[in-house]
């Protein structure tokens, strides 16, 4: 019986060797290698190089060349925007600066996998705040370059409607005479709503699909209570047909 799921850590130095093995395609060459410290930091410390090893390490996870049962889908926690971006533009930067050879050779790979959509697609992930919406918006512009779909935006902590328009009518007049305290407090819940509204509108502008993710005001935690469904609409969109 095989296990549901598996978590691999990325580690800088098992991915490195695991790609100097397929360079080399001689365990103990590469074990060698592996060993001299001058070329630990050479590989480290040259452009593109350390992103490179890690997308390798991806796809040889999903491709079960790390001797495992292959997997039907490979969930990857991504980095922050830079970081993101400078990940997945790697096989074009190595296959700049190493032009021929085998390692060249994976880069090709890697990037042809890398955009196709029936293959890999981004979800990215933001708060509807303006900040942090831009930051998405300039994450999904570098995906496009690049030729990377992005399968929906995910907006967290996002505040639903709760109140009627003739509630909202009976707080205003209760906060206009300083009645109660909890009246300014809905009110103040509700125009932030709309201002998330507005965000979230700016962002599905661009023909991007959103996922919105209840704000969790009772700490139930992820998957549970209003949250479900949307979980659930996540991994339809991950596993689902390539979007148009």
């Amino acid at each position: 019986e095989t296990e549901p799921f598996s978590v691999f850590r990325l580690d800088e130095r098992a991915a490195l060797g695991q790609l100097v093995a397929r360079l080399l395609r001689v365990r103990f060459l590469a074990g060698r290698l592996m060993n001299s410290r001058t070329f630990s930091a050479v590989a480290a410390a040259a452009p593109g190089v350390r992103e490179l090893v890690y997308m390798s390490y991806i796809f040889d996870i999903a491709g079960s060349r790390l001797g495992k049962t292959p997997f039907d889908l490979v969930v990857v926690d991504g980095f922050a925007t830079g970081h993101t971006v400078a990940l997945l533009s790697s096989p074009y930067t190595s296959a700049d600066l190493i032009p021929i050879g085998p390692a060249a050779r994976i880069a090709r790979d890697i990037g042809r996998m890398a955009s196709s959509p029936d293959r890999f697609r981004v979800l990215s992930v933001t708060l509807a705040e303006e900040l942090a919406a831009t930051e998405c918006h300039e994450l999904r512009t570098h995906l496009d370059e690049l030729g990377i779909t992005t399968a929906a935006t995910v907006v967290n902590a996002s505040y639903t409607r709760v109140l009627g328009d003739a509630q909202l009518e009976w707080l205003r007049a209760a906060a206009a005479t300083g009645e109660t305290r909890s009246s300014r407090d809905a009110l103040l819940y509700e125009a932030r709503r709309r201002r998330q509204t507005a965000i979230v509108a700016g962002i599905e502008a661009e023909g991007i699909a959103t996922i919105a993710l209840p704000y969790d005001f009772e700490g139930g935690g992820c998957g549970t209570g209003a949250a479900a469904p949307q979980i659930d609409c996540i991994l339809d969109r991950c596993l689902g047909p390539s979007p148009d």
